[in-house]
């Protein structure tokens, strides 16, 4: 996915947002990521006051210095690694995250990944109780954490697990398209004629979504 495209994403993502808007910049970030690449142009993001409401929603992207890793305080703290997340635990970073904190939903985006990343992306369940343990152990004292800690095994079937969403985000151009593991949520990025389409598809569901906040007030 080109540049240009990789900021459409992001300014999808962060229309998401609700607060305090008097400059439009909400809706400046939604007219940007549906237009045609060529025709996204000026100053990302657009100027317009804007004071989030946190909890609603809250938007973040990875950066050099601050990949988007769920388990990042794992060798810090000398936090042990279920030997069945080892994999997912050295090769596995997202590219964004939306979370919904007042429905503790957490939607975790990766842009078009290489084919050994995309075979980890295949065993949602474990990825998913991977990422809603280390979330909640990181929250303990570390000196507390042996006697709270919560294990994979258990969050596997939580209902906390099922609120950890983990999508590829592709064009469609990417060749690795055809390799997505069936049950692995979508977003694809097809331009036509009248501008950039953002369509979101989650396994069980027909419907095609076009924003996650619709995602997220349908089936959650």
């Amino acid at each position: 996915m080109d540049r240009k495209s990789q900021l459409q994403l992001k300014a999808l993502l962060l229309s998401h947002q609700r607060g305090t808007d008097p400059g439009a910049y909400i809706s400046k970030l939604a007219r940007f990521s549906i237009l045609r690449p060529a025709e996204a142009t000026g100053t990302f993001p657009p100027a317009g006051r804007f004071v989030p409401d946190k909890t609603y929603c809250k938007v973040a992207s990875s950066t050099a210095k601050k990949p988007i890793i769920p388990w990042w305080w794992y060798l810090k703290q000398k936090e042990p690694v279920p030997s069945v997340a080892e994999d997912i635990f050295k090769n596995v970073a997202f590219d964004h995250v939306i979370v919904y904190p007042k429905k503790n939903i957490w939607i975790y985006l990766i842009v078009e990944p290489k084919k050994p990343v995309l075979e980890l992306l295949k065993n949602q369940d474990t990825l998913r109780a991977f990422i809603i343990m280390s979330i909640i152990n990181k929250n303990f004292n570390p000196r507390e954490r042996d006697t709270h800690r919560v294990r994979l095994g258990k969050m596997i079937t939580s209902n906390e697990a099922k609120k950890i969403l983990t999508f590829v985000v592709y064009a469609e151009d990417y060749k690795l398209a055809a390799s997505i593991p069936k049950g692995v949520p979508t977003v694809k990025h097809k331009v036509d004629t009248n501008g950039t389409n953002w369509a979101i598809s989650y396994p069980g569901q027909k419907q095609v979504f076009w924003s996650f906040t619709e995602l997220v007030d349908t089936v959650f």
